[in-house]
């Protein structure tokens, strides 16, 4: 579960579903891309959400419409967002081999 301004997101096993502060299901989305994602990073300026998890995928969803707005793929499945800095546009990810990696949050690229 991931607060925001407006309502919170849930995800599950085969998506995320946004709902509105009043409880309203605003929208859910199911794209295949985002099955067997764990954890959830969100991104207050860019109005973007990060998933990752089981598969060897990080997703980055646009809030305004739903949709599935980038793809990066690493070599090793079992990626965790660990942290999200806002003030550098930074994402801190993990593995489940151990390593830990720092990506821009827009492109997802890694920072070497």
């Amino acid at each position: 579960v991931q607060p925001l301004p407006d309502g919170i997101i849930s995800l599950g096993m085969e998506g995320f579903r946004f709902t509105t502060r009043g409880g309203l299901v605003s929208y859910t989305s199911s794209d295949r891309l985002l099955y067997g994602m764990s954890c959830m990073s969100y991104s207050m300026p860019l109005g973007q959400i990060s998933f990752a998890g089981k598969a060897n995928t990080i997703c980055n969803v646009d809030l305004a419409t739903g949709s599935v707005a980038g793809v990066y793929e690493f070599d090793t499945p079992g990626t965790a967002l660990l942290k999200r800095s806002t003030r550098r546009n930074q994402i801190c990810c993990g593995s489940l081999s151990g390593s830990v990696s720092i990506h821009d949050s827009r492109s997802l690229d890694i920072i070497d």
